[in-house]
């Protein structure tokens, strides 16, 4: 008797260590195959390289879906860095919301959309140059839930005005201020 109920609680136990490998690992493969990204999701970015200071500019986005099921768009989001010398004021079609992640150093604008299969999204979003200088980042279009987001650079470069004091515009992505005392142009930073 002892026997058999021992075999029971073998057989028992390993049943129950198999259901709890099984659910983990399927577990597993249910989030890795949530944080994969969309099949044949692609985005382009159209946006002028060069701008004036204070140039009011659009960056027109457009999401592609490929898959042949449709996908959520929960937010666009936006390397801090390049919104260091570029404002977002707005899209056509609007945003919900937006804020810092400042964990991340990103903009997060919530669209919260959906995307058919085989179509196309597309926003302008409306943007103004702020500082001088060579702003670049990358753009993230994200879909709910803890899939990867289908991402693309963008860059800007904000050309120096006049009244920076600049001559010969940019140099190495960087701006070379001079000094007309003398009438004189005095570089700063060395070289002849």
């Amino acid at each position: 008797m002892k026997n058999k109920t021992l075999v029971f609680v073998a057989l028992a136990g390993g049943a129950v260590c198999l259901v709890c490998i099984l659910a983990c690992g399927g577990s597993v493969l249910l989030l890795w195959s949530m944080a994969a990204p969309p099949d044949q999701m692609t985005v382009t970015i159209d946006a002028p390289l060069r701008v004036a200071p204070d140039e009011e500019f659009t960056i027109h986005l457009e999401v592609v879906n490929g898959d042949s099921r449709p996908w959520g768009l929960e937010t666009i989001q936006i390397d801090e860095s390049y919104q260091d010398g570029i404002a977002v004021s707005g899209s056509a079609p609007a945003y919900e919301g937006s804020y810092l992640d400042a964990f991340n150093a990103l903009y997060i604008y919530e669209y919260r959309t959906d995307i058919p299969a085989g179509g196309t999204w597309t926003a302008d979003i409306t943007a103004q140059a702020l500082v001088a200088g060579d702003h670049v980042g990358t753009l993230y279009v994200c879909p709910p839930g803890l899939h990867a987001c289908a991402s693309q650079m963008v860059r800007t470069v904000v050309e120096p005005s006049a009244s920076d004091g600049v001559i010969g515009g940019v140099i190495g992505g960087s701006a070379l201020p001079q000094d007309w005392s003398g009438g004189k142009a005095q570089w700063e930073g060395g070289g002849d």
